[in-house]
C-alpha cells in the first residue's frame, strides 16, 4: 500500500495528544476522587472511570483516525487475472433432432448456449466448436459477442459425433491463448479428459436429453443420454457435470 499524500501521516501524531487531553480533562472534573485512589497518575484516573463513559471518546477518536488516514489517500495495486477463456462445445450429431426435450435438443441446446453467452462478463472471452461427422471452430476465440451469438444459432445438425475430436479442439483454443498469455503448456496426451485436466482445462458437461429405453427413441441406442462418460469427463478435469 502507498500513500498519494503522505505528508498526512504527520496528523497521526496527534492522536496521543487527544488520548491525554481527554484523561486530563477526566482529572480535571474530578471523575474520580484522589483519595479514594492513592495513585495521582492520569492513567490511574482514566481507568477508574465506568467503562461505557469512554465509550464517545473511542468513537470520536476512531472516526478522528479514519479521518486522518483519508487523507493520505492510500492506494493499493491489486492485480486482476485475465478472465479465463471459454468455448463451447457443441454436439451436433443427428440424434439431437429428438424431441424429449422441447422443442428439440439442439434447439434447447443452443438457446442454453445464447442464455450462457449473455451472462458473460465483458471480458471473457469466448469460441464455440461443432463437433459431429466433422470438429468445426465455428467462431474462434472473441469478445465480439455478435459473432460469438451469430455462430451458435447457424449450426446446423449432422450425421455421427466425434466427442473426443470437439474436447480436443476445445482445449487447443484454450491452450492457444494460455500460450500468447505466457503460461507453459503441458505435453500432449490422447485422451482428452486427461489432455485437458493436465492444461488446466475445466470441463463442464451439459447433458441435452434423457436416458431410458432406447425403443423410446426415432435414432434408438445413439438417442440415449449417456452420462456416466459426461460426469466421467467433468470430473477428471475438474469441472461439473
Amino acid at each position: 500500500m502507498t500513500f498519494l499524500v503522505p505528508a498526512a501521516l504527520w496528523l497521526l501524531l496527534a492522536l496521543p495528544l487527544l488520548a491525554w487531553a481527554y484523561v486530563a480533562e477526566l482529572a480535571r472534573r474530578g471523575a474520580v476522587s484522589r483519595v479514594s485512589h492513592p495513585r495521582s497518575d492520569l492513567l490511574a484516573i482514566a481507568q477508574a472511570a465506568a467503562p461505557r463513559s469512554h465509550l464517545p471518546a473511542i468513537l470520536f477518536g476512531m472516526s478522528c483516525l479514519a479521518w486522518m488516514l483519508a487523507l493520505t489517500r492510500p492506494v493499493a495495486t491489486v492485480p486482476t487475472p485475465a478472465s479465463w477463456p471459454v468455448v463451447l462445445a457443441i454436439d451436433v450429431i443427428r440424434s439431437m433432432d429428438e424431441t424429449d426435450i422441447a422443442p428439440m435438443r439442439f434447439e434447447a441446446a443452443k438457446s442454453a448456449a445464447q442464455a450462457f453467452v449473455r451472462g458473460l462478463p465483458r471480458r471473457t472471452r469466448a469460441a464455440v466448436v461443432s463437433f459431429g461427422s466433422t470438429t468445426n471452430v465455428v467462431v474462434p476465440l472473441t469478445d465480439d459477442r455478435e459473432r460469438v451469438r451469430a455462430g451458435i444459432e447457424n449450426l446446423r445438425l449432422e450425421l455421427r459425433t466425434q466427442l473426443g475430436s470437439g474436447l480436443r479442439e476445445a482445449v487447443r483454443l484454450i491452450e492457444s491463448e494460455a500460450s500468447a498469455a505466457g503460461s507453459p503448456a503441458a505435453p500432449p496426451n490422447r485422451d482428452p479428459d486427461v489432455h485437458a485436466g493436465r492444461k488446466r482445462v475445466r470441463v463442464y458437461t451439459v447433458g441435452m436429453g434423457t436416458g431410458g429405453d432406447p425403443s423410446k427413441f426415432r435414432s434408438g441406442y445413439w438417442g440415449v443420454l449417456d452420462e456416466t462418460v459426461l460426469r466421467q469427463i467433468a470430473a477428471e478435469t475438474g469441472g461439473r457435470y
